[in-house]
């Protein structure tokens, strides 16, 4: 067999050989005879479908993709979640599912009676607070009038002490020493005056004009004058030893009590004012919250009534039960910040795909997608790989699939959530590469063949093929440009 051809040799015409070569000639040809047969029935069983043509092999650039089904979805879910920062938000009515809404209509209300009651508490707290408030204000604005008045006082009495202590340093106290000190100059010239009399009487009872009882009269007022003077002194000594310096002491201690009385009343008014301050910051601290609670009842109240962030069709979520699922409902008490709507966001589409596990390690965010939908024949869409999961997930076909989303670029206001479609991603592209069309490869054996045409004949011809796209495959061997080769049908 030559190129898939079976051929035979013809022996040549001889004489009838003799009986012994008779039989293994027999043999001969039966075998030859079955391998004829077996090789046309192989090419019989092995043959491609009918041949649509020829073409000749020539280079190409083709884009390798991969394609995949999938299906639209929006490209976000806007969710409606209780607003309410309260246990007691209990459904009490909610619209009807699968309903267009429009952007702010009402689509779902809870039961208003705990958190008008709420507000109500709310709302007399903050009077309480209020009134709280302002009394203590104004205590402590008379406090701060008492406390001005007793320094007032302090500072007059602080005043008093300090002209008194002035006085007695520089007025009375000085006084009282001048009149002892003008006491001595008086007895001393009252001394002189005495000694001189007495002087004169002593002469004059030596020459007998007068007696000696009238010279003794002068001598006893010289004694007085001379005692005087000593009694001036004496009194002196003592009002610079003791008497200044206990009407210096006395001066210093009435402006020590004075500045002492000065310093408690602003001590105790500081305290004063403390005090009250810190009642202050506690009753503004108390209407603070007070307001807060206020302000929450209201925006509790306000968000009884549930309003749609967007225009769209509204679906109930699911909320975890007890032992099961189920969606959300009247009577349903719903926790703040928890979904129990959602409304699809339709002015942006994405498509959701599973790429199998073979195909994951080819793809890249941003790669190019061309897209086709079932229920829109013949129009074509572009779009961008956008994410592609980490965690694969087993298909029904048990199959390693992960998660991955193309964004549509221009999508057509015809598209509706839920169609399927067909995703192609461009993961690479091949450059002027000698290429035939996938549907002139025939597998046989694991390798890959083309007929060859060869005048009229068609010859199988092994061929060594590169990369593989949709409607191109690379082949790297076994063909040359310019050949001639048949296409058949898939």
């Amino acid at each position: 067999m030559l190129n898939g051809h079976a051929t035979q040799t013809r022996p040549e015409r001889t004489s009838v050989p003799p009986r012994r070569w008779l039989m293994p000639a027999i043999l001969v040809s039966l075998l030859l005879a079955m391998a004829a047969f077996a090789a046309a029935s192989y090419w019989a069983q092995s043959a491609p479908p009918a041949v649509l043509g020829t073409l000749t092999v020539q280079r190409h650039s083709f884009a390798l993709q991969i394609n995949e089904r999938g299906t639209v979805r929006p490209a976000r879910v806007i969710p409606v979640k209780s607003e309410i920062s309260s246990n007691q938000a209990k459904l009490v009515w909610m619209h009807e599912e699968g309903q267009a809404v429009k952007r702010g209509e009402i689509v779902a209300r809870f039961d208003t009676k705990p958190f008008n009651d709420a507000l109500v508490t709310a709302e007399l707290a903050v009077t309480d607070a209020r009134t709280r408030l302002a009394g203590t204000e104004k205590a402590m604005q008379l406090q701060r009038e008492d406390n001005a008045a007793k320094l007032e006082a302090a500072n007059r009495k602080l005043e008093i002490a300090s002209i008194k202590s002035q006085d007695l340093r520089e007025g009375t106290g000085a006084l009282e020493r001048r009149k002892r000190v003008v006491g001595i100059e008086q007895a001393e010239r009252n001394l002189r005056i005495a000694t001189a009399e007495l002087a004169d009487f002593d002469e004059l009872l030596a020459q007998g004009h007068v007696s000696q009882r009238e010279r003794d009269k002068v001598a006893d007022t010289t004694q007085q004058a001379s005692e005087s003077l000593a009694l001036a002194r004496a009194e002196l000594e003592n009002f610079d030893r003791y008497e200044q310096p206990r009407l210096t002491r006395e001066a210093e201690l009435l402006v020590d009590a004075a500045q002492t009385e000065v310093a408690r009343v602003r001590r105790v008014a500081g305290l004063e004012l403390k005090r009250w301050e810190n009642e202050l910051l506690k009753y503004r601290r108390d209407l603070r919250i007070a307001e807060t609670q206020l302000a929450k009842a209201r925006r509790n109240l306000e968000h009884c009534d549930v309003r749609a962030p967007l225009a769209g069709t509204l679906f109930h979520v699911e909320l975890p039960q007890q032992r099961d699922r189920r969606k959300a409902q009247t009577g349903d008490a719903i926790w703040i910040g928890q979904t129990f709507m959602e409304i699809p966001d339709t002015s942006e589409l994405k498509i959701d795909l599973q790429v199998r596990e073979v195909d994951i390690a080819r793809l890249a965010v941003g790669m190019a997608a061309e897209v086709e939908f079932d229920a829109l024949p013949g129009q074509r869409f572009t779009g961008t790989l956008r994410n592609i999961g980490s965690l694969a997930e087993r298909a029904d076909d048990s199959v390693q699939r992960y998660y991955a989303e193309v964004r549509i670029h221009d999508p057509s206001p015809d598209l509706r959530v839920g169609m399927s479609a067909n995703i192609r991603i461009t993961y690479r592209t091949l450059d002027d590469v000698l290429a035939v069309p996938v549907s002139a490869i025939e597998y046989r054996d694991g390798h890959a063949w083309v007929q060859l045409q060869d005048g009229e004949r068609r010859v199988p011809t092994r061929v060594t093929l590169g990369a593989v796209g949709t409607q191109l495959v690379e082949v790297e061997s076994g063909l040359s440009a310019g050949e001639r080769i048949s296409v058949r049908a898939q």
